[in-house]
């Protein structure tokens, strides 16, 4: 995706993520599983066969999953702050994007379901993540693969004043 984003002639604008940080609780559910025989019965006065499948019998089986639950303060700042500036930024269209660290597609898709988020989540090295911006979140504006701007979140303005500021 790198070449992609460079290249992209018009306004795009990146969330950076280096850390999206959570509880991680480990739930165990049993289920059961069926286990079939399967045998081959020749058809009476014919060359062919058939299989027929046989339920031998039901087993339980201990499934484990992760759930993740998400800072309150730290999902704030994507349903009240980043949200809006993508949707207002890719209604004017601009291209939209958000990186983070490399993470399980669980895990992500686990916190993009948490923050509301609509737009392609994308993965790239936490340190380079830093590099471009250490506010985690952060907002960077691009033009034509150029760094026009960065935002801390917690100075990030108002979508119109963002949209205003690049037209």
């Amino acid at each position: 995706m790198t070449e992609e984003i460079l290249a992209e002639p018009g306004y795009s604008i990146m969330i950076v993520a280096h850390e999206i940080t959570s509880l991680e609780t480990i739930v165990t559910t049993t289920v059961v599983d069926s286990i079939y025989i399967v045998d081959t019965v020749k058809i009476a006065g014919t060359d062919s066969v058939t299989l027929v499948k046989k339920l031998e019998k039901l087993s339980p089986k201990e499934v484990s999953t992760a759930q993740y639950s998400f800072d309150e303060d730290y999902v704030k700042y994507y349903t009240e702050k980043v949200n809006p500036l993508m949707e207002a930024a890719e209604k004017a269209g601009w291209k939209v994007y958000m990186v983070t660290a490399y993470a399980e597609p669980a895990y992500i898709e686990s916190f993009r379901h948490a923050a509301q988020t609509a737009y392609p989540v994308y993965q790239a090295d936490d340190i380079l993540l830093k590099t471009i911006i250490r506010s985690n979140p952060g907002v960077v504006i691009w033009k034509g693969g150029t760094i026009l701007k960065h935002y801390h979140i917690k100075r990030l303005p108002s979508p119109e004043k963002v949209l205003e500021k690049y037209k």
